[in-house]
């Protein structure tokens, strides 16, 4: 709860900011930065290891965004953030699909 609430807060401070200092091209970079700063503590918490490396995937698709920087670096971290965020999402409904086809044994 507390790492969702921080990455609320954090993502009106990253936006507040980029646009405030007028580099807007700087928004989603930031914006992959705190999503993956969330889930660090969530990797620890729950626990689950894969969060790590997808905190890892986006953390590293803001460091590629503020590299590319004006006017590509958005639609760098954008499309790689995005693409990480649906990998880990293929990969959790696989993993439930086949939790729930195990057979059931006492």
């Amino acid at each position: 709860m507390w790492s969702s609430m921080a990455e609320g807060a954090g993502l009106f401070a990253a936006a507040q900011l980029t646009i405030g200092l007028g580099h807007r091209e700087l928004l989603l970079p930031a914006m992959a930065f705190v999503v993956g700063l969330h889930f660090l503590p969530m990797a620890h918490a729950v626990p689950f290891r894969p969060f790590y490396a997808l905190a890892l995937a986006l953390l590293a698709a803001a460091a590629f965004g503020f590299a590319a920087g004006a006017p590509h670096g958005g639609t760098v971290a954008g499309f790689t953030a995005a693409g990480a965020l649906w990998v880990a999402a293929a990969l959790a409904l696989r993993r439930d699909l086949r939790a729930k086809a195990a057979p059931f044994r006492l």
